[in-house]
């Protein structure tokens, strides 16, 4: 179920990488924060194994591949300028998305998916090991592959299905280019054949998936939220160099191909055809138009190895001189990553609590990074009761911690997760936080503040630092529950039926 909602839903969806996690807490009484660490830092390692691998498709030597592995990992585009311009104290209105203190695109970018989201570098895994099977097949036509393939679509379109509609447009145009550049009909045949038999394998998790949005209301509306497209000039910006050298290393494939007609045909027009598709789908009028540039720095990474290898074996022969212009651009494109550093030891310090250049009104509704011992006592206490299907009200910030910490429904959470279903029109977290507000600071009246927690399923209210700011305050929640535990300055309310 989706617990940043009280609204009442089957929960039918199954996401692989969660239930794995909450079985292994279950079983080992590990923290889920521990284990979400230890997740991530074993999904990098695996990450790291498959680019490797996925780059000895295309470059027999090590010391290529090892430069697609460096730029796929800690490339990064232009964004540090403009966070120098916001710490110089200019009001900047348009950040890059490689780093900024607004809108980021993790999904897009390698390196802060590698630091903080585990399900992002998992579908962009999943995506390498995929093509890679489609390559190793059509080259060695080994059943192995079509499991391997078929296995790894499967998994990719449980943890990030969006991802899955690329790849489809990828091998799409791969076959059409194939056929316009007069390759042979038994080698098309075999390609297709080969796609086709890992799309039946991997039928059965995608026809779960579009029944369980099309039978769960929840879902089925999450499955519309919008992030917006994001602007194909910054987005080229945010790749800076890397999308530059990949610009010239297009170029240099084409060039090859032209010269050599079948020789890289099936192989470079496979993530040429990726990069293409990404592009196309980033601008298709669906929902989730930003997370369809999931996996775009995969080809990029791959076309900027080609062009600066192939660009510096024909200037110089001086290994040394290889080693230093290699080092120098690796080091020029990895300036945002250390600004992304030094922006979250900024949120760190502050706590997401403060404003200043770096902390924008967005940011506030995001989670502290640490919550007060206080509060955790309540949450503590409050997933001890033995009650895990009743809701909780509480500000966003603390929200997001709750179905965590306690497996209890909360009202208001994550911004995309919680949602809710009012006359047919979905409500999400800006349309909420007015009524939120409205009952702690004492513009409603008891009735309609009763009548407001029967209508959303909410047994429990609780009372920090966070609900006093929004004017929250012991005398007027008193009026609407009685008090279920307190711990320092912060109450846990309960609300008889």
């Amino acid at each position: 179920k989706d617990l940043y909602t009280t609204e009442s839903h089957p929960g039918l969806f199954v996401n692989v990488f969660s239930l794995a996690l909450g079985w292994t807490h279950r079983l080992t009484d590990i923290s889920l924060h521990v284990l979400y660490q230890l997740a991530r830092s074993v999904l990098v390692l695996g990450f790291v194994l498959v680019a490797y691998n996925f780059g000895a498709l295309f470059f027999p030597g090590p010391r290529t591949r090892r430069l697609f592995v460096l730029l796929l990992c800690f490339s990064s585009g232009f964004g540090w300028l403009s966070m120098i311009q916001q710490w110089l104290g200019n009001n900047m209105q348009t950040f890059m998305y490689d780093v900024s203190p607004t809108l980021m695109m993790p999904e897009a970018f390698t390196f802060p998916s590698l630091c903080v989201a585990p399900l992002s570098i998992a579908g962009v895994t999943l995506a390498m090991i995929t093509i890679g099977s489609i390559l190793q097949y059509d080259r060695v036509a080994q059943c192995r592959w079509l499991l391997i393939g078929g296995v790894s679509s499967a998994l990719l379109v449980n943890v990030h299905t969006y991802v899955i509609l690329p790849l489809a447009i990828a091998c799409a145009l791969w076959l059409a280019m194939r056929r316009l550049r007069s390759d042979l009909r038994g080698n098309l045949l075999h390609s297709f054949s080969g796609m086709f038999f890992m799309s039946l394998i991997a039928a059965p998790a995608l026809a779960y998936q579009l029944w369980t949005f099309s039978h769960d209301p929840v879902f089925a509306a999450k499955g519309t939220t919008l992030t917006h497209l994001p602007s194909l000039l910054t987005l080229s910006l945010s790749y800076g160099l890397v999308g530059l050298l990949a610009l010239f290393g297009i170029g240099s494939m084409v060039n090859t191909a032209a010269r050599h007609p079948h020789a890289e045909s099936r192989l470079w027009l496979l993530p040429f055809a990726w990069l293409i598709a990404i592009l196309i789908a980033l601008h298709l009028p669906i929902s989730f138009q930003r997370k369809m540039g999931e996996g775009l720095h995969v080809p990029l990474s791959l076309f900027a190895a080609l062009a600066l290898d192939r660009g510096l074996t024909a200037w110089t022969n001086t290994e040394r001189t290889r080693s230093y212009i290699t080092t120098l651009v690796i080091m020029l494109t990895t300036l945002s990553n250390f600004a992304f550093i030094l922006l979250n030891v900024h949120w760190l310090t502050y706590n997401n609590a403060q404003g200043t250049y770096f902390i924008k009104p967005q940011r506030l509704m995001m989670p502290p990074y640490r919550l007060p011992r206080t509060t955790l006592g309540l949450l503590r206490n409050l997933r001890d009761d033995g009650d895990d299907t009743s809701g909780v009200l509480c500000s966003p910030q603390v929200g997001n911690y709750v179905p965590v910490l306690t497996g209890h429904p909360v009202f208001l959470g994550h911004w995309a997760e919680s949602l809710y279903l009012a006359r047919g029109e979905m409500q999400q977290l800006p349309e909420l936080l007015p009524l939120l507000a409205f009952f702690y600071n004492g513009q409603m009246s008891v009735e309609d503040q009763r009548s407001f927690l029967k209508d959303y399923r909410i047994r429990y209210v609780l009372l920090s630092a966070y609900e006093r700011a929004i004017g929250g305050s012991e005398e007027g929640l008193s009026q609407i529950g009685v008090t279920m535990t307190r711990s320092g300055d912060d109450v846990l309310y309960e609300v008889g039926p």
